[in-house]
């Protein structure tokens, strides 16, 4: 995370914990399946590192494919984002993306300096 340091923030896996602490703090004991789910599909799944490869964009989309199986009743994540010049690796990956009723297929967002913009997968 050397890239961070020219923007003066500099993560430290102890601000990290004491981070998560505090918002863990902060929640009802126990978080209901309600408000799982409810993370669960304004979740995005993200690679926006400068060394991603069409191989972990591919992994990043079996990480989506996974979690209909690993957590059955729940929605799929909100979005992928990735850099547009990845799009069509999650777009030639959307036959084998996993339908969720309430909210239809995954999609892939791009960023970029400019904005965003969203590209549903058909």
């Amino acid at each position: 995370m050397e890239y961070l340091q020219k923007y003066g923030y500099v993560p430290s896996a102890e601000g990290i914990a004491s981070n998560i602490q505090t918002i863990a703090a902060n929640l009802p004991d126990p978080c209901s399946p309600e408000i799982l789910k409810t993370c669960f599909s304004l979740m995005d799944l993200t690679t926006l590192r400068t060394n991603d490869t069409e191989e972990t964009v591919k992994s990043l989309v079996e990480k989506a494919n996974g979690i209909a199986d690993a957590f059955p009743g729940y929605p799929l994540p909100a979005s992928i984002c990735v850099y547009p010049n990845f799009a069509h690796v999650v777009a030639g990956c959307s036959n084998d993306m996993p339908k969720d009723a309430a909210h239809g297929p995954t999609s892939a967002v791009h960023r970029n300096p400019c904005g965003s913009s969203r590209v549903s997968c058909p």
